[in-house]
């Protein structure tokens, strides 16, 4: 197959392969139809996504986003609360935000034994100072608790690469070490709200971190296909080309035509082969400079 131009729109994809394997607009089959066929293509989109992460030791450009926040100082409880509480009033929830219909917030308390429960919030009144909508209030809490933001993480954060506080580097922590990550140190949480059914990931910094200028180098992951406008991650060229053929043999097999989907498959491996080809030199051109020298940067995660 020659090289096409096909835009990263998945409605230009499917079309352009619908149009290659002479399927109709309105096919019979529910395999080719719109709602399994963009299953299909987020499944390779995620494959292609894969093979890069594992064929990479630096992540393309394309794979690399940057995401910059301040941090914020504790609060306290203004009152002690039950374990189950559906909200709790803080001395201020200037730092929070109201996460409205489709997100959470987070955060954690510290209790005087030094263990911390972490719980999300759905809703905000800053008027009363109030945090409610809460899920995960595992234990009962005095006044006066300290309350720790958490910070919610962009929607498409696959893998933390980097992470520097006032240009600091910080090093990941795996959750299961410690609560509330040490000094230098940062982690990551997935919390999910039961009531609201959000889950969401949110990065976890030391205890008592005040406010500092925080920026986070991330892999993003996999876009997933949903409507016509979604984007695959592929590039123009090569890898392009490797998703095109791999939805035209997922077209042929659905229409029983065995050897043209040998074809389409065949060409899709070549255009990966020369993909990963490109993707190795380019690896081997990136000018690492100081921030690569440490497993700091694009390193341990």
């Amino acid at each position: 197959m020659s090289e096409v131009i096909v835009s990263s729109q998945s409605g230009d994809i499917l079309t352009y392969v619908r149009g290659r394997c002479r399927v109709g607009s309105n096919p019979v089959s529910a395999a080719l139809q719109d709602t399994q066929m963009r299953q299909h293509l987020t499944d390779l989109n995620k494959q292609f996504v894969s093979i890069t992460n594992k064929n990479s030791q630096y992540p393309p450009e394309f794979l690399r986003r940057e995401t910059i926040f301040l941090s914020k100082d504790k609060t306290n409880l203004n009152g002690a609360i039950s374990a189950g509480d559906d909200s709790v009033i803080v001395d201020s929830v200037s730092d929070f935000f109201d996460p409205g219909t489709t997100t959470i917030g987070g955060f954690y308390i510290k209790r005087s034994n030094a263990s911390y429960d972490y719980a999300s919030y759905t809703t905000y009144a800053s008027g009363t100072n109030t945090l409610s909508g809460l899920n995960n209030i595992d234990v009962d809490h005095l006044d006066d608790e300290g309350l720790h933001k958490i910070y919610e993480l962009p929607t498409d954060f696959g893998k933390s690469m980097a992470f520097l506080v006032d240009n600091t580097p910080y090093k990941r922590l795996p959750p299961t070490y410690s609560q509330v990550p040490w000094p230098w140190h940062f982690t990551t949480i997935l919390m999910e709200n039961t009531a609201a059914t959000i889950r969401r990931t949110f990065l976890v910094l030391p205890e008592d971190i005040g406010e500092k200028d925080c920026t986070l180098y991330y892999r993003k992951q996999a876009t997933v296909i949903s409507a016509d406008t979604d984007k695959v991650d592929t590039p123009d060229g090569n890898s392009r080309l490797w998703i095109i053929n791999k939805m035209m043999a997922y077209c042929w097999r659905n229409r029983g035509e065995t050897d043209l989907a040998i074809d389409s498959d065949n060409e899709a491996e070549a255009a990966l082969k020369l993909y990963l080809a490109d993707l190795a030199e380019s690896d081997d051109e990136i000018d690492k400079g100081p921030m690569f020298d440490t497993d700091v940067f694009f390193g341990i995660s």
